[in-house]
């Protein structure tokens, strides 16, 4: 259930309950990161951070950004003829990023 809760019945603390999520998400994520470094370090790999911002809209192919490439949530369609499954083309923009940060 939403803390929000619904017109007929309002739900209560919402500002505070939201603060609790946001907390619990952060240190979620934070202690997973820190697990994965630590597994990597142990085997011999690395973890590389990239900021995630667009690659859902980028054209893997041709680079371009564009809100419209994006037909629905799981179709990604350049105006230069590229399609493909989105999450399959922000995952090769993610590799991408990746291996230029790597160097």
């Amino acid at each position: 259930r939403s803390a929000k809760g619904s017109l007929d019945n309002p739900g209560k603390n919402v500002a505070a309950k939201s603060g609790l999520n946001r907390a619990i998400l952060r240190e979620g994520w934070y202690m997973f990161s820190q697990i994965l470094e630590w597994e990597c370090k142990k085997h011999g790999s690395r973890v590389i951070y990239v900021n995630p911002r667009n690659t859902s809209l980028t054209c893997s192919s041709c680079g371009k950004v564009e809100k419209s490439s994006r037909k629905n949530q799981a179709r990604f369609e350049c105006s230069c003829g590229f399609s493909a499954n989105a999450d399959t083309n922000a995952a090769i923009n993610i590799k991408n990023l990746a291996a230029a940060c790597s160097g």
